[in-house]
């Protein structure tokens, strides 16, 4: 396997779980929060013998609680990366928090913009699966509206931070290469 296929491998298994996780862990969450009744059903003559079963207002609910753990954790996972991207790369950080983190032995959350961006963008990519596994839950009518919004804005407003520090990046990169040739 090449290398870049190993890389890119890495950056997705965490992600990946941790979308799959979250949408379990908030399925049983939401069903022991609000108490909610489920069973299963045997079925003959099926590919899969059986299937949980629900009430359809329960469904409803604990469909959308889920949905939106799920979204909970994909935000926080690509949170962590924009503020990497933010106040922990290492083009623009600042004395002051350069200091602090070498003070503490954090310098290795500083990382370059190839770390932060490549990750960045895999949770960015996994934030917006979600968001399209709601969306078709909403359609479907499985998931409130609500939490289908909540996804968007919250998703879009992250992106849009990540994409100004990716901006404020390419002009530093264009400042930097306007300097070395006036300089030569």
């Amino acid at each position: 396997m090449s290398r870049t296929l190993v890389k890119i491998l890495d950056a997705t298994i965490f992600p990946a779980a941790l979308m799959i996780a979250g949408k379990f862990i908030g399925l049983y969450l939401s069903i022991k929060i609000f108490e909610l009744e489920w069973g299963i059903e045997n079925l003959s003559n099926e590919l899969f013998s059986s299937r949980p079963v629900m009430y359809k207002q329960d469904i409803l609910t604990a469909s959308s609680y889920s949905d939106l753990f799920l979204l909970l954790v994909m935000l926080g996972g690509f949170s962590l990366y924009v503020a990497r991207a933010v106040f922990f790369h290492d083009s623009h950080v600042s004395p002051k928090i350069l200091t602090r983190l070498a003070a503490n032995g954090l310098l290795g959350l500083v990382k370059d913009s190839f770390e932060i961006y490549h990750r960045a963008s895999v949770w960015l990519i996994f934030l917006w699966l979600s968001n399209i596994t709601i969306l078709i839950n909403v359609l479907i009518g499985k998931t409130y509206t609500w939490v289908l919004l909540v996804g968007f804005v919250a998703s879009i407003l992250l992106t849009v931070i990540l994409l100004r520090d990716v901006a404020y990046e390419i002009n530093l990169a264009k400042k930097g290469l306007n300097g070395k040739n006036q300089k030569a």
